[in-house]
């Protein structure tokens, strides 16, 4: 189908995972529940999946260039999400090509995968760091933001310090994902009870912070939650939404996936709810 019917057309650069719904499946997933079509770059074949890690295989720069070159020449994408880079030659190539890109760029900076495998080299991420201001936002959880600011975050206060350091790196604008992290170093995870237990994100642009938060959901499937975040907060983007709102928005959507896999059982794939067609 002719991408000229779409108003949300962002290529999706990062890996494949052929026994779970992560990465790029996940990624074209959430862009089609927006009502949007995806191109996706597949830059790593990744063998992991409940629990289970077998192998990795990067994709040669070349092909991955070619896959970029193809989609520029033949189709007019709109935004650009870049995910898995596995290698320092995929990370030059793609944030070489997303430098040039027209539309907005998102980069969710993954360093490790759920289930412990190792999903960029160190010379990627000091490639990663040398094109950190490509990119108008940068998400990364807070457990991958640990090296990339040399510091170790244990608290929101900790998440700040990292966020201005990452900023002082050259990112323009930064989320932290913190999960349930406590306010201070010295509180404690667990001791509210869990209806006061928060799951929150933490952005900043250089000039001011602004912290998202949503009651936190612990049961349930979790594979595809990252990159709906991501889609969505790109989609506004896109938009013309400011990051804050953008984000905004991807808290509020992610959460309301998540309440509607709750309520279907802990072994249910993450769902889109129907209200994410009110962002078409």
């Amino acid at each position: 189908m002719s991408s000229a019917v779409f108003n949300f057309c962002p290529i999706v650069a990062g890996a494949l995972y052929p026994a779970v719904e992560r990465g790029l499946a996940a990624d074209l997933a959430a862009v089609r529940a927006l009502g949007g079509l995806g191109y996706p770059v597949c830059t790593s074949l990744v063998m992991a999946g409940h629990g289970v890690v077998t192998d990795a295989t990067d994709v040669p720069e070349d092909t991955i260039r070619a896959q970029l070159e193809h989609i520029a020449l033949t189709v007019k994408p709109t935004a650009l999400k870049v995910g898995v880079l596995s290698s320092h030659a995929a990370a030059d190539t793609v944030l070489r090509f997303a430098d040039k890109f027209a539309g907005p760029v998102l980069l969710d900076i993954q360093l490790t995968g759920p289930h412990g495998e190792t999903v960029l080299t160190p010379r990627g991420i000091d490639v990663v760091l040398e094109h950190l201001g490509v990119p108008d936002l940068v998400v990364i959880d807070h457990s991958d933001a640990e090296p990339l600011s040399g510091g170790e975050i244990h608290s929101l206060d900790d998440a700040q310090v990292a966020a201005q350091r990452i900023i002082r790196r050259g990112a323009r604008a930064v989320v932290i994902k913190c999960a349930t992290l406590p306010a201070r170093h010295f509180e404690q995870n667990g001791v509210p009870p869990d209806d006061t237990v928060f799951n929150a994100d933490l952005y900043f642009d250089g000039q001011e912070f602004a912290l998202f938060e949503a009651p936190h959901l612990p049961r349930g499937h979790r594979d595809g939650i990252s990159s709906t975040f991501a889609v969505v907060a790109l989609k506004g983007l896109a938009d013309g939404l400011p990051a804050e709102k953008a984000l905004q928005q991807a808290k509020r959507f992610v959460t309301e996936g998540l309440r509607a896999t709750e309520q279907q059982g802990k072994t249910v794939p993450f769902r889109f709810t129907e209200s994410m067609t009110s962002l078409q």
